[in-house]
């Protein structure tokens, strides 16, 4: 609900099934041929951390810490 500022509630399990689709298209044995791919999923990965990391801190400055 952080991420949409409490207008609706996204499961755990469809978050799940976004990473589990950017991470399955980038899983072959053939590494040589997938390096483009795996630099676009790596940095998809380093957004969705600094945007997870960035919203919450954003969440906790404004509202302070839980009890």
């Amino acid at each position: 609900m952080a991420i949409t500022n409490c207008l609706r509630l996204i499961s755990v399990q469809y978050f799940t099934l976004m990473q589990l689709v950017i991470f399955s298209t980038c899983y072959d044995p053939n590494l040589p041929k997938l390096s483009t791919t795996a630099l676009v999923a790596d940095v998809f990965i380093l957004a969705g951390l600094i945007y997870n990391f960035g919203s919450e801190m954003a969440v906790i400055s404004k509202n302070g810490a839980a009890e």
